[in-house]
């Protein structure tokens, strides 16, 4: 079933994304869009807009009829800030992922969301920066 799951959430990330954005698998079950040109906001937008177009979907056992259940799906949304070393994106956008883990899954987070909790806590890290590349992680589940 996982590998349909997976096949179902690239044709779905295919669909989205347009123009010189490139969706591809990372890893076991995990896929990065990275998304020149657009800003956190309307990179949230777009994950919010993949994360509502899997929720819709079941799974159903092809041999026997049942009914698995829907697909959710955590986001990450992490923006490459001009100079940065690119593990540092990577590790913002894995950030927030897993915070939408952390949160009951089936939700896109972005870093900005991330950040202000460490700002709440009294760790810094700067809001500023040009957003060049957004990138958003994925992770699928089965209830």
């Amino acid at each position: 079933m996982g590998d349909q799951v997976l096949k179902l959430l690239g044709a779905t990330l295919t669909q989205c994304v347009k123009g010189q954005d490139t969706a591809a698998r990372y890893g076991g079950e995990e896929f990065r869009i990275i998304l020149p040109g657009t800003g956190l906001k309307d990179a949230v937008k777009l994950a919010e807009k993949i994360r509502q177009r899997m929720s819709g979907k079941k799974v159903v056992n092809r041999k026997t009829g049942e009914d698995l259940g829907k697909i959710t799906i955590s986001i990450g949304v992490g923006a490459f800030d001009f100079g940065e070393p690119p593990g540092q994106f990577i590790a913002r956008s894995d950030d927030a992922l897993y915070t939408a883990k952390r949160n009951g899954r089936d939700r896109a987070v972005s870093q900005d969301e991330v950040q202000d909790k460490e700002l709440a806590f009294g760790s810094y890290r700067s809001l500023f920066g040009k957003f060049i590349t957004t990138a958003c992680s994925y992770s699928d589940r089965l209830f």
